[in-house]
């Protein structure tokens, strides 16, 4: 019953999970089934699926006038922006760093869905509310995560990222799957067993494969392909690649770490915790680490059923840590493209907002057309005719929930587009902000 309760809880959060700000939505990717001690044995039975619960695009609710009413001005559409990758993750003074992960997981970047949770892996069993990072910020997502979800198509290759050995593979045993109330019977997955961290063993984990390349027994090099990611077992919805690093020194059982170690102000949750926890270490070799942000975007069908002239297509909400690269923050906003808007269209006056007090006021000049979407970063830079900088010392979009509003020069709202996790417990997306919340 409590399991059940506390599942009943992240639902009702998640079923607000990235919306439009004032439309309801579905969950998306749910979570597999929780470990009640973080110290287990590396079996893809006993694992399950460690997932996370993801996030479900809907149709956001129209909310702007008609397009006669847009300024079309005269001029010649430029070029699409590109845009600007997230900051690569990279180890701060405070953390401890013992490199053995040659090689990542994937290639490329996707977006990250959940982190691992430093204040407490015991998924479902943890409800405070929030992730904990390993820079010690605060985010919304399945409590209690005890690894990283990556969203990705199915099909996408993995890698082992440290030499090693194969030590479970295919079809984990059958367990039940909350979320989807039975029993499941196909997740697919691989453990690899390395060496190399104090003298201690390390397992690396990959949930949710749709094909498996290797072998019980076999031997690996960095970097050797293991299968193809999937949407296995309890992945929901939402195709994505669970990672778990696990650490073990003899007959001592495993336990979670995070392959980004710690780099918090104080000690870390998970290694002072009574219940068995384990230091994190920094385990990726210079310019390896796979980066870790978020994002939303609606689709061109969710677009289509807007029947606004311009749209909050996409926002970049978080990076690795905002505070030390604002830029990892971005939105990008649109000309709908069945709204009948042939030409470019002036946002002079027009504001972004983030709902918690920061306003971006758009310049003399400005404009979007259907062939040039606009870009507004957080931090500073050169603008351009399609990007902005808002030249913020930190992050403006709260890493819990967050809504971006765009309003025209009247201060009539054109369009919104929010996103929001397990953290919000009290307040929906675009509300009015709490007394004392800060810009």
């Amino acid at each position: 019953m409590r399991r059940q309760g506390i599942w009943l809880l992240i639902t009702l959060a998640y079923a607000l999970a990235v919306t439009s700000c004032q439309a309801g939505a579905s969950p998306g990717d749910l979570g597999g089934v929780g470990v009640p001690s973080a110290t287990v044995q590396p079996t893809v039975g006993s694992q399950a699926d460690l997932d996370g619960i993801g996030n479900t695009l809907v149709t956001p609710t129209p909310t702007a006038g008609p397009a006669s009413a847009l300024r079309v001005v005269k001029g010649t559409p430029t070029a699409l922006a590109t845009l600007v990758p997230a900051a690569a993750p990279v180890p701060g003074p405070k953390n401890s760093v013992s490199p053995m992960f040659s090689s990542p997981p994937f290639t490329g970047d996707h977006p990250l869905m959940n982190f691992f949770d430093h204040d407490l892996p015991f998924q479902w069993y943890d409800n405070n509310g929030f992730q904990l990072t390993s820079w010690g910020g605060k985010t919304s997502g399945v409590d209690g995560h005890s690894g990283h979800d990556w969203l990705m198509p199915v099909g996408t290759p993995l890698y082992a990222v440290a030499d090693g050995e194969v030590v479970r593979a295919g079809v984990a045993e059958p367990f039940r799957c909350e979320p989807l109330d039975r029993i499941v019977t196909d997740s697919l997955g691989v453990i690899l067993m390395h060496r190399g961290l104090e003298g201690r063993s390390v397992f690396t984990y990959y949930g949710h494969m749709s094909r498996v390349d290797v072998n019980v027994g076999g031997k690996l090099t960095s970097g050797d392909r293991i299968g193809l990611s999937g949407d296995t077992g309890c992945a929901i919805e939402s195709p994505h690649l669970h990672f778990s690093v696990w650490v073990r020194w003899g007959k001592v059982p495993q336990t979670y770490v995070d392959p980004y170690g710690w780099e918090g102000e104080g000690p870390d949750p998970w290694l002072v915790d009574k219940r068995g926890g384990e230091k994190s270490h920094w385990l990726w070799d210079s310019g390896v680490a796979p980066r870790v942000y978020r994002e939303v975007e609606l689709s061109q069908k969710e677009i289509s059923a807007l029947k606004v002239p311009l749209v909050v297509r996409y926002i970049r909400w978080m990076g690795w840590r905002d505070e030390q690269d604002p830029n990892n923050e971005v939105v990008r906003i649109e000309v709908a493209p069945d709204s009948g808007v042939r030409g470019p269209v002036s946002l002079f006056g027009y504001t972004l907002s983030n709902g918690h007090g920061a306003e971006f006021v758009f310049p003399r000049g400005a404009q979007v057309s259907p062939d040039s979407p606009v870009w507004v970063y957080t931090g500073s830079g050169r603008s351009t005719d399609t990007v902005y900088f808002w030249d913020k010392d930190g992050g403006v979009w709260d890493d819990m929930t967050g809504c971006a509003t765009l309003k025209d020069p009247e201060g009539d709202v054109a369009h919104q587009l929010g996103y929001v996790g397990a953290g919000s417990k009290t307040t929906a997306p675009c509300a009015a902000p709490a007394k004392g919340d800060a810009p």
